[in-house]
């Protein structure tokens, strides 16, 4: 069985981002898949976060988002 954070389609990356941006609050994200998996990162200050599979109540998502690195203030 595939996770979803391990498919790469159109579908999924659509999916990644309206989860990160509802449970982030963020606007100009974008996803990208490296690694076999996908990532979120914020375009101005290069915040990335990891999207793991999970539920999140809150948002009514099948994403959850790990922070691995900060970014720089803009």
């Amino acid at each position: 069985m595939t996770l979803l954070t391990e498919k790469n389609t159109a579908k999924v990356e659509k999916m990644v981002l309206s989860a990160a941006r509802a449970q982030l609050r963020r606007r100009n994200l974008f996803a990208f898949f490296e690694h076999g998996q996908w990532w979120v990162e914020h375009k101005f200050t290069g915040a990335q976060w990891s999207a793991c599979d999970g539920y999140d109540a809150k948002t009514n998502t099948h994403f959850v988002f790990e922070q691995v690195t900060e970014g720089e203030e803009y």
